[in-house]
């Protein structure tokens, strides 16, 4: 506290006592207000407050007790450090003094240096005490308005949670929802393949008996009544045994497909190169004219069914053979690539990539059977093996540039 400024009001019933006291606190630079009564005391204290109050306890009307205890029972007063001064030295009156609030006490007669030093004393405790209660408060307003903010961060942070468990619950419904219905949709396709694979088997079986009548009936028109038949009725006949011929391979063709879906999956490792080689000799042997440049990649290995996949290949590999028919270097590859994936290439006929999604449908043809023969199946075979093993199958070409067949088979 800055003693320039600091007002002290001094209440003493004795003017002499009055002047001493207001005399050795103006030499310090006090603001002095002496009053000789309570009364005058609260009168002045309405204007404005001071920082101290030096009160005598001997007073008439009021004595310096009950005037301390009315200022520290009203909170605009209850702050101001009172220090009684009388000629009472008992312990008894000092410690009334303190009972009733006061903070010090000064006997008469007066010290000037007690009294100067006293009032220092407690106008810096009672600066102190106020920036204490100013921190305090200060305090206050921060945690009372960071509990505000934490609170309201907690709403809303409640309503976040509250939102993302609605939305979890929801998605996990949409999830279980989805899963009953991919269930349903997966049970319903595998009642369906099994009926169609059913029906698939059952035609193809009992077409091969009528079917196997008129290839027998025509061969024999053709052994025993040759003689009989104009080269017009020979020619007819010879039509009715290709298609006939043509007829049991798309029925065999039929029967491996709906084997595949109804025959269990046993895999093994296989030596896929070993396979391959296998299955271009028998190739080369049964069209010994043929001298196609092939070229196996060794230490081929896959997990996989072995009759399946052997079945799966020898589709692969009739095609190469077949649709290089009409190149001059033919030539087969079988390799793997640096992703894992097998592949099977030729430099035959190829095809347009525009036409690459029919290549795996049944019945499906690339080239007409004037072209190169085919019962259309062959590389549906191929992709539902290839498919039940957990793999894929795609195809690049290029028309009179070749085509490359690649698969994957998971380990």
């Amino acid at each position: 506290m800055n003693p320039s400024i600091a007002s002290i009001l001094v209440v003493d019933d004795v003017p002499d006592n009055l002047q001493v006291l207001s005399d050795i606190l103006t030499r310090e630079g006090y603001l002095v207000r002496p009053v000789t009564s309570a009364a005058m005391a609260f009168r002045t204290m309405e204007a404005a407050l001071p920082q101290l109050v030096l009160a005598d306890i001997k007073m008439p009307e009021m004595n310096g007790y009950e005037f301390c205890q009315r200022l520290k029972e009203d909170e605009r007063t209850r702050e101001i450090p009172v220090i009684f001064i009388s000629a009472l030295g008992e312990t008894q009156d000092k410690v009334r003094a303190f009972e009733v609030g006061g903070v010090d006490y000064i006997t008469k007669p007066f010290q000037a240096g007690e009294i100067v030093a006293r009032v220092r004393t407690h106008l810096a405790l009672s600066e102190l005490r106020l920036s204490l209660v100013q921190l305090n408060t200060q305090l206050e307003d921060r945690v009372r308005f960071r509990t505000q903010e934490l609170a309201a961060n907690l709403e809303a942070l409640s309503r976040e949670v509250a939102e993302r468990r609605r939305a979890e619950d929801e998605l996990q419904r949409l999830n279980e929802e989805l899963e009953g219905r991919v269930r349903e949709r997966t049970a319903q396709l595998e009642a369906s393949n099994i009926e169609l694979e059913a029906f698939s088997y059952s035609v193809s079986h009992d077409l091969r008996a009528p079917l196997r009548g008129i290839e027998g009936f025509s061969q024999a028109l053709l052994e025993d009544c040759q003689d009989q038949l104009d080269e017009t009725g020979r020619e007819y006949l010879a039509r009715i045994r290709a298609g006939t011929e043509r007829m049991g391979g798309i029925i065999e063709a039929l029967l491996k497909l709906s084997r595949v879906g109804r025959s269990d999956l046993g895999r093994m490792d296989v030596d896929l190169s070993a396979l391959c080689r296998r299955i271009l000799e028998g190739l080369a042997c049964a069209d010994p004219g043929r001298q196609i440049d092939c070229v196996i990649q060794p230490g081929l290995r896959a997990q996989a069914d072995p009759h399946l996949l052997a079945m799966a290949l020898e589709n692969l590999l009739s095609n190469a053979w077949k649709f290089t028919a009409r190149t001059e270097a033919p030539r087969i590859e079988v390799g793997a690539g640096v992703q894992g994936a097998f592949y099977i290439r030729d430099n035959g006929a190829g095809f347009e990539m525009a036409f690459a999604p029919k290549l795996f449908k049944a019945f499906q043809r690339l080239h007409s059977a004037q072209e190169f023969e085919g019962t259309g199946i062959g590389l549906a075979i191929v992709q539902r093996i290839i498919r039940r093993h957990g793999g894929r199958i795609w195809a690049e070409a290029e028309p009179q540039k070749g085509a490359t067949f690649s698969f994957t088979l998971p380990t």
